[in-house]
């Protein structure tokens, strides 16, 4: 949410990581979103066109990006976590990446724990109810919203919507419980979406 209200801008990084020092980068999407993190060689020059640097343009800066796509696509797997710590916060990264794929980004990697613990109603339903009371009222009286009142507390409830209920994205009646119960099965099925 933060991404859509936030630009990733010195503000950005001064309010969440008390600081403007640092590089930041944008990767540009689809057809030419490439960036990987692979290891293109020694010379800046590849990955200067597959990653737009949005802070001072340094040659150290992209010495950098050279290093850790290397220790990241060279070092063994057995030594990998200590080779990566001092470039990467390794918990907080695999977090993200989990979250990502877990929410239907396939453009990542996905850790098990996320489909297992989070997207179990048991324990995501909860944090959604306590959301839902929060907000209800808004929404209620929200005058400029995309769905109906009665849409949004069928997307929220603690049950998967009933037939004939609002329907969502393609025509498919999709309620968060819906969404993550089936997104669970297929994640711990070790099928592919095709």
């Amino acid at each position: 949410m933060y991404a859509s209200v936030q630009q990733f801008n010195k503000d950005f990084i001064r309010e969440w990581f008390g600081t403007t020092r640092g590089a930041r980068w944008k990767v540009p999407g689809s057809p030419h979103g490439r960036a990987g993190l692979n290891y293109l060689g020694d010379n800046p020059a590849p990955y200067k066109r597959l990653y737009d640097i949005k802070s001072k343009d340094d040659p150290e800066v992209w010495a950098d990006v050279v290093q850790f796509c290397k220790v990241l696509n060279q070092t063994p797997s057995n030594h990998l976590e200590a080779a990566l710590a001092p470039w990467l916060d390794i918990e907080g990264t695999l977090k993200f990446l989990a979250l990502e794929n877990a929410l239907i980004n396939n453009d990542g990697y996905w850790v098990r724990a996320s489909a297992e613990k989070w997207l179990d109603w048991n324990r995501l339903g909860p944090v959604v109810a306590q959301y839902r009371a929060v907000i209800a009222e808004d929404v209620k009286t929200d005058t400029r919203k995309l769905y109906s009142t009665e849409a949004f507390f069928q997307g929220v409830a603690d049950d998967p919507p009933a037939a004939g209920a609002a329907r969502f994205g393609r025509g498919q009646p999709m309620s968060l419980r819906a969404f993550a119960d089936r997104r669970r099965a297929y994640l711990l099925s070790g099928t592919r979406e095709r």
